[in-house]
């Protein structure tokens, strides 16, 4: 699905959202900004899709992404205290019960 996404460049005042007062003029509110979006189905909810997102993000090459990130780092200590250098020895022991929970 094509979706158009105009997301910040519509600064047109709507009649959505919640009025606040313009700061150099505390007499008057100003409209709140809403974004626009066009889709080829006029279904508009598109991020509410969340099919198969657990699946995702449980993903292998998702996983492997996210290790890398926080090996490329040098992470930081949590609360669990793990070093990084343990950090994989412990995925790949406890991974079948990490992706269960």
């Amino acid at each position: 699905m094509n979706v158009t996404r105009s997301e910040y460049k519509d600064r047109q005042p709507q009649n959505k959202g919640y009025l606040q007062k313009v700061s150099a003029e505390q007499k008057e509110y100003a409209e709140a900004s809403a974004h626009k979006r066009i889709t080829e189905n006029n279904i508009t909810n598109t991020y509410l899709s969340t099919d198969d997102l657990l699946k995702k993000i449980l993903g292998k090459d998702n996983l492997n992404a996210a290790f890398k990130k926080v090996k490329s780092n040098k992470g930081a200590g949590g609360i669990d205290e793990m070093e990084v250098d343990e950090l994989l020895p412990y995925l790949r022991e406890n991974r079948e019960q990490l992706i269960q929970t």
